[in-house]
């Protein structure tokens, strides 16, 4: 086993050590969201989480510990003033004055957390290692395990609603839940595959992405899943393409990012995937609109992408330490 996420997880730098090719003050993020078109959070490596509050023409770092700091996978707000971070020996960061001060919440677990999603201010779930899936009900502030039965790696956690939720992860698992976590059943996907990402739209309307090309979409909740390939030339399983991030701002129009500063948009439901000028090459590892045009990525070396038209085009965006 420890081989097999040594092997599979170095994709995500989460157990490999820093690229001496990276400046040593450059962090690579992991996640981004946003709560509005001008204010937006980045999350990263060291505790890093950076803010910007003019639709990304400057980015502040509102936390950046000095000392040795677990890095931070995922990022999301319950409203605008309240915000959490998960990430790294179950290390969960809590703000409640609009990511001005982070201050850390009992997570109650070691296991490293990947993933963090709110449906409203005051019900979430993350989820990570081990199966691990937590769920809050007062915004963050205390989070309570769920039991799954399995061990994989959760690496994305997405509900529609109170009730309705999926998770993805390691080994092709999906699992759903329609009472709001109390249970978990599994999901046959087709591929023994690494699932980074998964959406739904709507109950019924979702996509997976992940490893070796993976794009997948399912119209009945997740109970089947078609393949969709992006290009010829990028085929399920014929690809060293991994697709780590996802957003889909309705149910035709989407982005997934991934290795090499890859962009893929569709307009169409994902019946047709094509890439699109990116400005970079560094690795991208998440993706998210506050609204139908407005977007952002990022990735390694602190590299912050823009779009104002849906995800047809990309700016790079510069960092104020």
């Amino acid at each position: 086993m420890k081989y097999f996420f040594a092997f599979f997880l170095l994709p995500l730098q989460l157990f490999a050590q820093a690229d001496s090719t990276q400046p040593a003050d450059l962090k690579t993020l992991y996640a981004i969201t946003a709560t509005s078109p001008q204010t937006a959070y980045a999350a990263g490596e060291t505790g890093t989480i950076l803010e910007t509050e003019n639709g990304g023409a400057t980015w502040n770092a509102v936390h950046k510990p000095k000392g040795p700091a677990s890095d931070l996978l995922g990022i999301a707000f319950a409203g605008k003033m309240a915000g959490v971070a998960v990430g790294k020996d179950g290390v969960i960061l809590r703000t409640t004055d609009g990511g001005k001060q982070w201050a850390q919440a009992q997570s109650g677990t070691i296991q490293t957390l990947i993933d963090v999603q709110f449906v409203d201010s005051t019900t979430g779930w993350c989820v990570g290692f081990e199966g691990t899936i937590l769920k809050t009900t007062n915004g963050g502030k205390s989070w309570v395990a769920q039991q799954t039965g399995v061990n994989n790696v959760f690496w994305s956690v997405w509900f529609t609603n109170k009730n309705i939720g999926w998770v993805c992860g390691s080994r092709g698992i999906i699992m759903k839940t329609t009472n709001g976590g109390k249970s978990w059943s599994g999901l046959d996907a087709g591929l023994p595959n690494f699932f980074y990402s998964i959406q739904f739209v709507n109950p019924k309307m979702g996509w997976v992405t992940g490893g070796y090309g993976a794009v997948l979409k399912s119209t009945d909740g997740g109970a089947s899943w078609e393949k969709q390939n992006t290009r010829p030339s990028l085929s399920v399983f014929k690809s060293n393409t991994f697709f780590y991030g996802m957003e889909f701002t309705d149910s035709l129009t989407g982005c997934i990012v991934g290795d090499g500063g890859l962009i893929m948009r569709t307009a169409n439901g994902g019946e047709k995937i094509e890439a699109v000028s990116s400005p970079t090459q560094e690795v991208l590892y998440a993706v998210h609109f506050s609204n139908h045009n407005t977007g952002w990525a990022v990735g390694t070396q602190e590299t912050i992408l823009k779009t104002t038209d849906g995800g047809i085009t990309w700016t790079t965006q510069g960092i104020l330490q």
